[in-house]
């Protein structure tokens, strides 16, 4: 490897794995990324294998095409490759269905498809090709969106699974390093679209700050370093002070209520985030971060809820309650609605009989494991089971045929503004059922379907303007 590329990416984190994932756009940044490595590879002991996501965000042929010369890269350099593409509106309908931009939601698609090749093709890491660039635009987005210290920190040179070994480089440098190697990239239209915030501070915000402001970047740098080292120090002593003091399940746990009453604010505040990183992290229904303005009466002041028993806010999918004796609990939720769509996660019901319910408009579902009369009984091929409400693309076996859902509720009648209420439920296996809310209560339910425990069932309850079973 010559001086010059050196000089370009961190051998030294590279140099801990002997076997890289790298996420590759066909960009210019993962592609220098992809020679860098492939380069170090020659050096000392490293497998790579490079992965392609479509968000199918973008026009078929200019996906096509960018996948094409990912593919002719990966030949050359002798990388295998992994490519694979988003079901059709998945992504907007994620980022509508959570409240978040398309860039936060084809983050989680992304991030999701990579750890799991990962996972699969036994990767150390994952490799990404963000630059100082991208750094100093993720430290202003953040200050200007009221981030503490791990959001001023910026994003970590290496934080498992993921590294970032052009973190210290320019977006200028590496555009260099390609062209005097005589290497080919693409340019992503998005990236030129104001509709995306991190475009928007590129072209309009860091221009203005750099008018009054020169120095900008070894400023931020500076605070990076700075925050880096409080945010280190604060994650140890949120450990030390609030002990976990339980794991029941990958999706909750529990802490000393005691503890956390006697704590300062920041340290409760950590304790919690570091609680819901973990708990969001056993599930793909909690892929986001949890607002500090969610929070806030539950790290300020005296925390009188510690003392009862009960949930105390339920947020982005988790819930964090206060439970006896004397302990609080952050668990994944099996509650998630927000405006015109719904979502319950059922982990079990063979040995409760309480319901677990949500009010949609003026329609009330129950999901349990005791059926009461009218109940729609469906079989499940194993838990966890998803009640939600239908996805763009959504399709059921029927007769033998693949069917879209739409089609079904095209042909139940159903008017427009209430299809979003119609329940779909969806186990590890697929989309088992469809059920309609109104009267009727209309059901088509998957044929021939293999199921891993036999007899396991859930029994749903839609009705429009009914009470049936307890709320949550």
């Amino acid at each position: 490897m010559s001086d010059r590329a050196s000089r370009l990416i961190r051998l030294d984190i590279v140099a801990a794995h002997s076997h890289l994932l790298v996420a590759c756009s066909g960009g210019p940044d993962s592609t220098a990324l992809l020679y860098l490595l492939a380069d170090a590879a020659l050096e000392f002991p490293l497998r790579l294998t490079a992965a392609y996501f479509d968000h199918r965000l973008r026009d078929y042929a200019e996906s096509r095409s960018e996948t094409a010369l990912v593919q002719r890269h990966c030949r050359r350099l002798g990388v295998p490759l992994v490519c694979e593409r988003a079901p059709g509106g998945a992504v907007v309908e994620f980022a509508r269905t959570h409240r978040v931009g398309i860039e936060a939601a084809a983050r989680v698609y992304r991030y999701r498809f990579l750890e799991r090749i990962a996972r699969s093709h036994g990767c150390s890491g994952i490799a990404l090709g963000h630059t100082l660039d991208d750094q100093m635009e993720t430290q202003i987005q953040r200050f200007f969106q009221g981030a503490g210290p791990s959001g001023l920190s910026g994003m970590s040179v290496a934080r498992p699974p993921y590294l970032r070994p052009l973190l210290s480089s320019s977006k200028r440098s590496l555009l260099a390093y390609l062209s005097h190697a005589g290497i080919t990239y693409v340019s992503d239209s998005t990236n030129e679209s104001e509709m995306f915030l991190r475009n928007r501070i590129r072209r309009r915000v860091l221009p203005s700050i750099a008018s009054v402001f020169p120095g900008y970047a070894r400023s931020l740098a500076v605070l990076s370093e700075k925050m880096d080292f409080v945010d280190e120090y604060l994650r140890s002593e949120a450990t030390r002070l609030i002990p976990i003091v339980a794991r029941p399940n990958d999706g909750e746990i529990r802490f000393d209520a005691a503890a956390f009453r006697d704590a300062h604010p920041i340290i409760r505040l950590y304790a919690l985030f570091a609680a819901f990183d973990e708990v969001a992290g056993s599930t793909p229904f909690v892929p986001l971060r949890l607002p500090y303005r969610a929070i806030r009466n539950l790290v300020r002041g005296s925390p009188d809820w510690v003392e009862k028993a009960g949930v105390a806010v339920r947020v982005a999918g988790v819930e964090i309650a206060a439970r006896p004796p004397g302990s609080i609990c952050v668990r994944v939720s099996v509650v998630f609605e927000s405006e015109k769509s719904y979502l319950i996660v059922v982990e079990s019901t063979g040995a409760s009989d309480i319901p677990v319910g949500l009010d949609v408009g003026s329609v009330r579902i129950r999901v349990s494991g005791a059926t009461q009369g009218g109940d729609v009984i469906i079989p499940v091929s194993g838990f966890p089971v998803v009640v939600r409400s239908r996805r763009p693309g959504d399709t059921i076996r029927s007769s033998g045929d693949v069917v879209r859902i739409k089609e079904i509720v095209n042909e139940w009648a159903v008017p427009p503004f209430e299809r979003w209420k119609v329940a779909v439920v969806q186990d590890r296996s697929g989309i088992a059922a469809v059920v309609e809310p109104r009267t009727n209560r209309r059901v088509l339910r998957a044929p021939d379907r293999a199921y891993d425990s036999p007899g396991a069932l859930i029994a749903l309850a839609i009705h429009e303007g009914t009470e049936i079973g307890n709320q949550l």
